[in-house]
């Protein structure tokens, strides 16, 4: 493969900034639950909520400062309309992404509190959201897949096996 033209080395420079900035954010590793939480959970039979609030959350900072990352891709997107324009397309999905990691820092920040959910919901969708107009939203979709793995036992169409 050839070296990069000026245009594609642009996008190559400003794709790695983004990689880069994104990197310290793991909103998995930032809300999960440690140990005698999820033990308290278990042993309750998931009956009760765990009290997992802000003073949880403050007592378990994030790996990275929010305003310096959030100024970050702001500043990234700011360059990337600069450099590629206000209508590129690929200009266009990376600011976008800037955007959205921007919405993830305030839904971490947001950890143990009413936004949070919020920003959830407008980030990555709710059970209650469909494809399409008319079409099963996913809560809808969960229980079709439910019960067709639940007539999966007595389908003839599978022999039981012998375990070994």
């Amino acid at each position: 493969m050839g070296s990069l033209d000026a245009y594609q080395q642009t996008i190559r420079d400003l794709s790695d900034r983004l990689v880069e900035a994104q990197r310290p954010i793991r909103i998995l590793d930032a809300i999960k639950w440690d140990n005698a939480v999820q033990e308290d959970f278990f042993a309750k039979q998931f009956k009760e909520l765990p009290q997992v609030n802000r003073d949880y959350y403050a007592k378990r900072p994030l790996d990275f400062d929010p305003a310096e990352y959030r100024q970050r891709f702001q500043e990234l997107s700011h360059d990337i309309q600069r450099h590629l324009g206000q209508f590129n397309p690929v200009g266009v999905i990376m600011r976008r992404m800037c955007r959205e990691y921007e919405m993830v820092i305030r839904l971490l920040e947001a950890r143990g509190a009413p936004e949070f959910t919020r920003i959830s919901r407008e980030l990555f969708g709710s059970a209650t959201d469909a494809f399409h107009a008319g079409d099963p939203n996913l809560a809808d979709l969960g229980i079709m897949i439910a019960e067709a793995l639940d007539n999966i036992d007595t389908s003839i169409l599978l022999q039981n096996e012998e375990k070994s």
